[in-house]
């Protein structure tokens, strides 16, 4: 009979060393995707270079399906600025909207362009916020709609613009 049970305790022992290492295992394969975010923005998105520098507002994103993302990004006067947003192609038919504070469209990647790079330069006159609005489509394929959420990155420059006339 203590046969019996000292078995039936070490069954239940590598049972739950089994299930230990398997949530530790995935835990790493998720840390690890995590970390192929990181500065993707940098790895991705186009550079225009000299003479436009790099903005800290620059950022990278992890979006899953049907997400919608907004947020605010600070614009000085007297700069001309680069937008160039990147993402992962499995996201699908991804939307990058700038507006300003009246809510004015500055640019819509329309769903007829099939970039996975969108890139707009313009020049400001007045100091104001803009509003970055990011749209991911609901899919269907499986590993996008139940797996990790897809990398996506925003490469902001800005050049001081030159002055022109006499």
């Amino acid at each position: 009979m203590r046969n019996c049970t000292k078995s039936s305790s070490l069954v239940k022992i590598l049972y739950i060393r089994k299930i230990f290492f398997s949530v530790i295992l995935i835990s790493i394969s998720l840390l690890t995707y995590g970390q192929k975010c990181k500065n993707y923005h940098k790895r991705k998105c186009f550079s225009y270079g000299v003479p436009f520098s790099y903005s800290s507002q620059s950022q990278d994103f992890k979006l899953s399906s049907n997400q919608t993302l907004e947020f605010d990004i600070m614009v000085m006067a007297g700069y001309e600025y680069s937008f160039s947003f990147a993402f992962d192609d499995l996201l699908g038919e991804v939307v990058f909207q700038i507006t300003n504070s009246s809510k004015s469209v500055i640019y819509y990647s329309s769903l007829q362009q099939t970039y996975d790079v969108y890139d707009k330069q313009f020049a400001v006159d007045e100091s104001k916020m803009l509003k970055v609005i990011i749209l991911v489509p609901n899919t269907d394929i499986r590993n996008v709609k139940y797996g990790p959420p897809r990398c996506a990155g925003l490469l902001i420059e800005f050049n001081k613009q030159p002055h022109l006339g006499f």
